[in-house]
């Protein structure tokens, strides 16, 4: 299935891995393939993750502290947020 990633998302993912660069070199290349990694999995599989409030779905990597919010629609999968788990708190639900 098709996956649209909105520019926003992209940017926090962005900014995350420059941060993570920051902290230790490579680091942020590593957070980029685990996003890459996930996209695939949900790719695959879109309905196998937690169901979050108005259609929307969440998808927790594994080595870090953020998750993938998106949507499912029925000609592509939406990713609307790269949220950090523990830093603002469903500030993503504007973009539904």
């Amino acid at each position: 299935m098709k996956v649209i990633v909105l520019h926003e998302a992209m940017t926090e993912l962005k900014d995350a891995q420059e941060y993570y660069d920051f902290e230790r070199s490579g680091l942020g290349q590593s957070l980029v393939l685990e996003f890459n990694r996930a996209i695939h999995f949900i790719s695959a599989f879109p309905n196998a993750w937690a169901q979050l409030r108005f259609g929307l779905k969440s998808y927790i990597l594994d080595r870090f502290p953020y998750k993938i919010i998106y949507r499912v629609d029925e000609q592509a999968i939406i990713v609307l947020a790269f949220a950090h788990q523990h830093q603002k708190p469903n500030y993503f639900w504007r973009r539904t």
